[in-house]
């Protein structure tokens, strides 16, 4: 079988200490693949490892083994030796290869962030500006200002074993979930910080914000076969298409993360629960570069010009679609009738992410509110062609770097409110691991206060208890929010910061393999041999885990 310069290390180390969780530490890589080497080379067991290899070597598949154990096909798999070859670092996916290049820095949590580099900052890095609330550009504003919203972790199945455990151990009913209430204007940005401390990771890794894959095919013009891993759904449509929405709903790709993670600047000197508290509350700021409208559109023309013809590979696409294709080999296709998954494959882009910088209103709609239709989209389309076109030459010299303040940039164009398009959100974080989040609306809310009939610019301030007791609350069925659900929802419009409501199960942690690897966890951590129990438990409190169930107050 093949092995590589992991492999070995693994071994060498295991000889060293004799723990499979100090070897996988030390080498830096994942419990179950240390494991797995290690009972390959005979050099490790356990009475679950026996179990499973007796069965396995009288030909029993691992699904009939997870049967006769009552375990499930993770646990199967995560004890038996190699035999077709050894998984090593250099053989990842291209997202999770994209994940371990960007993996640096209390001292676990800070050395492990996601961060940008110590580079020399552009100087319009050091340029705070004041954001402009939505709702005082435009007449057509959302008038409903705060938004409940149910995060829920993704998995793949929810077979009885699975669930027995995260029941047993992890104080599951229906589920890991939590409910959120957020200013509806909150920037995916914001978000993002929210959702990691809500479930317990600590910024370790690469993350983004996708569209369902249903919904990805529908607004880019592709096909949607109906089958796919919520957590990895591939981008599908018109790449002409999907460049219209760039700039307004997608990033143009970058592996620039100064530029993405532009504002990640953990460092271990306060409790990261605390950092992550100053990152989601409060106004929304973007002084990044890379998802501003205007340069987002010119770096998709640019991109266009520049490859006017790619190759394809078949297996990615339909060969009947070109004339030219053949089974098996590569051919020739114009970017004009290119698929997003055709460029995606061929350039390893990353075309489904979404910007950051958006408003939440502005991406997801409340679930049963009316769909976004296509002459709208159409229509928004247009407007902001117009928009672009009107604005490339304004920022030519900022593109080109030779301006020095960004005070000569006020970024209006970002500030025109986009169209809502779906009403579920993905949120994909730790490639390696798969975690996925279904993020959506349950309900919104509007205010009435002494102030909803005022007309011009009016200044309240944060101490007229007397305004904030005499808010009304209402949601989008016009039904009056009562006591402290209502208190709870104006202070999250008025003071900006965000609440957790509800509650199901306790926090995950970074680097235990995914939900599965999760579960895995939990079981040994509960019932393994001492010696294992104990270095599981070392490293999860090393990790900022604690196992314990959080009361909601306590989430954010």
């Amino acid at each position: 079988m093949a092995k590589d310069k992991l492999y070995d290390q693994i071994i060498e180390e295991y000889k060293k200490c004799g723990s499979v969780k100090q070897t996988a530490d030390t080498v830096g890589t994942t419990l179950v693949r240390a494991q797995r080497v290690l009972i390959t080379e005979g050099l490790w067991r356990s009475d679950t490892s026996d179990a499973i290899g007796e069965l396995y070597r009288e030909g029993k598949t691992t699904q009939k083994i997870a049967d006769e154990l009552f375990i499930s096909v993770k646990t199967v798999q995560a004890y038996l030796p190699y035999s077709k070859g050894f998984y090593s670092e250099t053989e990842k996916s291209r997202d999770a290869m994209r994940s371990s290049r960007y993996r640096n820095r209390n001292q676990n949590a800070a050395d492990n962030q996601v961060v940008h580099s110590n580079r020399k900052e552009e100087p319009y890095m050091n340029t705070r500006i004041t954001p402009i609330p939505n709702n005082n550009l435009s007449k057509n504003a959302d008038k409903y200002k705060v938004m409940k919203l149910r995060l829920e972790l993704i998995m793949d199945t929810k077979d009885r074993h699975t669930m027995n455990v995260l029941r047993k151990y992890a104080k599951v009913k229906e589920g890991i979930i939590r409910e959120i209430i957020v200013p509806s204007d909150i920037s995916l940005h914001k978000l993002n910080y929210a959702i990691q401390r809500a479930f317990g990771w600590q910024n370790s890794h690469l993350h983004h914000f996708a569209l369902p894959g249903k919904v990805f095919a529908e607004l880019t013009e592709g096909k949607f076969d109906g089958e796919e891993d919520e957590r990895y759904s591939f981008p599908n449509g018109s790449f002409l298409k999907w460049a219209d929405y760039c700039g307004t709903y997608f990033r143009f790709p970058s592996e620039d993360f100064d530029d993405l993670y532009w504002d990640d600047d953990y460092e271990g000197n306060l409790s990261i629960k605390t950092w992550f508290r100053r990152k989601y509350n409060g106004a929304n700021i973007y002084l990044g570069h890379l998802e501003h409208f205007v340069c987002a559109k010119k770096m998709t023309e640019s991109f266009i010009k520049e490859y006017p013809v790619i190759d394809v590979d078949p297996y990615f696409t339909d060969p009947s679609s070109s004339k030219d294709s053949k089974p098996g080999k590569r051919f020739k296709k114009t970017i004009k009738d290119a698929t997003v998954r055709e460029v995606d494959i061929m350039f390893e882009c990353g075309l489904g992410q979404l910007l950051e910088r958006l408003p939440l209103n502005e991406v997801l709609r409340a679930k049963g509110d009316k769909k976004t239709s296509k002459a709208q989209l159409a229509k928004m389309v247009k407007e902001r062609n117009i928009l672009f076109e009107a604005s490339r030459d304004k920022y030519i010299d900022m593109v080109n770097g030779i301006t020095s303040s960004i005070n000569d940039f006020p970024w209006t164009e970002d500030e025109v409110p986009v169209l809502p398009i779906t009403d579920e959100l993905i949120y994909r974080y730790d490639y390696g691991d798969g975690w996925g989040v279904k993020i959506t609306c349950e309900e919104k809310y509007y205010f009435k206060d002494r102030l909803t009939d005022a007309s011009g610019f009016v200044v309240m301030s944060l101490d007229d208890q007397v305004l904030l007791d005499e808010t009304e609350v209402f949601n989008q069925k016009d039904e009056r929010i009562l006591d402290e659900e209502s208190e709870d929802i104006v202070n999250t419009n008025y003071e900006r910061k965000l609440k957790c409501t509800y509650s199901d199960g306790i926090n995950v942690l970074d680097d235990v393999g995914g939900v599965y690897g999760f579960v895995d966890f939990l079981q040994e951590l509960h019932e393994g041999e001492p010696e294992e129990r104990e270095s599981y438990k070392e490293w999860s409190s090393g990790q900022g885990w604690t196992g314990r169930e959080i009361k909601p107050k306590s989430v954010l």
